[in-house]
């Protein structure tokens, strides 16, 4: 967890509704679905063409995935905050989003190995290295731009949610761990870095994390 940038971003998502709470037209929530998970989104729409709003998600799902020959468990990042303006070009459901993504843990993943693994160009069984581990370090604070169809702060009753953007959480460092016999190993240590340098080059691109929710939206007037 990032215990302080995870307080910033409450505060971003709480101080939004005070500090434009003059005018509003209308509030409302969006449950919803996605690649950040299971979240809610809450939104104040100060006028028919702009709305703050703010959303909380839960990655439930541990996708598989190989890397660098070994199986591979993903822990996405879990919990999420997101704090956003919303735009709707004369007013209707199509919306510009601008803001930011909050990622409250770092991506990880969990090898179990069942056979020999070459780790660093060296072969090792799987009794001597037990669970490999690793990490994914990027930024926690990641800026967002998106489309999205839905206006969670007016229009009154139940609607239809999706958002499709990507955060910009920059290049992933990679780190290595081993939990077994061999943690200590001195050459091992040699070959996971070797590895990492493997894996780093494979992902050095991937700078942004996609955001795709579907949903529902139902909004007060």
């Amino acid at each position: 967890m990032r215990p302080k940038t995870f307080l910033l971003g409450l505060g971003l998502l709480a101080a939004a509704p005070t500090t434009l709470q003059a005018q509003i037209l209308g509030m409302g929530v969006a449950p919803h679905v996605g690649t950040l998970g299971l979240g809610i989104d809450g939104a104040v729409a100060l006028t028919g063409m702009v709305a703050v709003r703010g959303g909380l998600n839960f990655q439930p799902w541990h996708p598989e995935r190989e890397i660098s020959d070994v199986d591979f468990q993903l822990r996405p990042p879990s919990p999420s905050l997101t704090a956003m303006v919303d735009l709707h070009p004369g007013g209707g459901w199509f919306r510009f989003s601008g803001g930011l993504v909050y990622f409250g843990s770092d991506p990880e993943v969990d090898g179990v190995l069942a056979d020999s693994v070459e780790i660093g160009g060296t072969m090792y069984a799987p009794e001597a290295l037990g669970t490999l581990e690793g990490t994914l370090s990027t930024r926690g604070l990641s800026p967002y731009v998106g489309i999205g169809v839905g206006h969670v702060g007016s229009g009154g009753g139940w609607g239809f949610f999706t958002d499709l953007g990507v955060a910009f959480h920059g290049s992933p460092e990679v780190d290595l761990q081993v939990r077994g016999p061999l943690a200590g190993d001195p050459d091992l240590q040699a070959d996971l870095a070797r590895e990492e340098q493997e894996i780093q080059d494979d992902v050095e691109n991937v700078r942004v994390y996609p955001v795709l929710s579907l949903g529902c939206t139902l909004s007060v007037r």
